[in-house]
């Protein structure tokens, strides 16, 4: 046993000031705000989505392998100061280059905190006694994150009216305030063996970890469908545009996502209680198949502005929940957020090339036309992911 900081507990609130700072509410008039720059088309949002995914890829196993080296804490905070200079980049950029430079420290903030303040935080509620409740605890944390800046994202359009760049400027000021609470995250007490055996491995054991634990399977399906909605994002709102609906309104359906994102936060140990894993999946599988197809099939507003809404929330909505299986795969390993990197890893390579993808085809064709290309592109590549998870099970079982 290891004797932990007194003020340990605070990790708690301080981290829901972190994920609170984390959210862009600004991306609800992204695409919008990026074809107002000169010269700009749907091809640029293809552009900017390929090179912020592409640093993310290049930079996701990297930034978990430093942070389990360097510190948990330390990585959060560089992620915090990555995030700041993204905004900034956003909100005096003149042109395309500056969104495609923010957008790759945008992801570069992603990639820090993805895996690394998961583990942060079950590190620090196994040194309060309380690891069994990881989901409970951020299923709360993850929750209030999303409520509290939906009065930001509703008020989106009306900045906007003064000026596009006043919730560039906004969210500038929340990116302090949620460097100043990395800074003071507490860090949990480290057994000497953990901190030993963390120096002494390197990359490619952490590689046979996975393999060992069985990690790369759900891994791979996983990162498939976030990357796949993932790649929607940055067209949601001209999409919207083209169907012809207000831009004041916006903020108010990215609002409505982010309401159901913290409804079912709050649920999310009741999902891990009830579903098993693979049922999980399957019910993700589902769902996302079922957003892709309704936005390529049904290009009418009524239709299209809920499955965006629930596209939006979709990944999300029961992320600790995931988060907690995924865990359980790997709790002896003390390379958690090198491992739990990989799953973002992978969906930054996925949505990066489907996001490029549909700009094109966008560009060339129609929106439906490159909703359905997505669409049957999903089918095809989860319904294998999936099926190779079910054989696997079964063949451990029967063998």
């Amino acid at each position: 046993m290891t004797n932990q900081p007194t003020n340990l507990a605070s990790n708690i609130w301080k981290y829901t000031v972190f994920l609170i700072t984390h959210k862009r509410p600004f991306m609800s008039i992204f695409g919008v705000y990026l074809l107002t720059l000169p010269g700009a088309t749907p091809k640029s949002i293809g552009l900017t989505l390929l090179a912020g995914y592409l640093a993310g890829f290049f930079f996701e196993i990297p930034s978990g392998y430093i942070a389990d080296k360097i510190g948990h804490k330390q990585a959060l905070v560089f992620s915090k100061i990555s995030l700041l200079i993204s905004t900034l980049l956003y909100l005096f950029g003149t042109s395309v280059s500056y969104f495609v430079v923010g957008a790759v420290f945008l992801n570069f903030a992603i990639s820090f905190h993805s895996g690394t303040g998961t583990a942060f935080m079950h590190e620090t509620l196994r040194g309060l006694g309380r690891e069994k409740e990881y989901s409970k605890v951020m299923g709360r944390v993850s929750s209030i994150g999303f409520a509290i800046p939906i009065a930001l994202i509703v008020l989106i359009p009306f900045l906007v009216s003064i000026s596009f760049r006043v919730p560039f400027a906004v969210v500038a000021l929340l990116d302090i305030l949620g460097l100043v609470s990395a800074i003071f995250l507490v860090v949990p007490e480290r057994t000497k063996e953990e901190i030993k055996e963390i120096g002494v491995h390197n990359f490619w054991a952490v590689v046979r970890e996975c393999y060992r634990f069985g990690f790369f399977k759900y891994a791979v399906f996983l990162s498939l469908v976030m990357g796949l909605i993932l790649s929607v994002s940055g067209y949601k709102d001209v999409y919207q545009a083209f169907l012809g609906v207000p831009i004041i309104y916006y903020g108010i359906f990215w609002a409505t996502s982010r309401v159901l994102v913290s409804l079912l936060l709050l649920i999310n140990d009741k999902v891990k209680t009830y579903l098993s894993f693979h049922q999980f999946l399957g019910l993700k599988l589902l769902f996302s198949l079922a957003i892709l197809f309704g936005l390529g099939l049904f290009p009418i507003p009524f239709v299209i502005v809920p499955l965006l809404i629930f596209a939006s929330a979709f990944n999300w909505s029961f992320k600790e929940t995931k988060n907690h299986y995924l865990l359980d795969i790997i709790e002896r390993s003390n390379f958690k957020a090198t491992i739990l990197s990989i799953e973002s890893l992978l969906s930054s390579i996925v949505a990066a090339v489907f996001g490029f993808i549909l700009g094109y085809i966008i560009t060339q064709g129609s929106y439906p036309s490159a909703f359905l290309f997505l669409a049957f592109s999903s089918l095809a590549l989860l319904s294998v992911s999936f099926g190779f998870i079910l054989f696997q099970s079964y063949h451990r079982h029967h063998v």
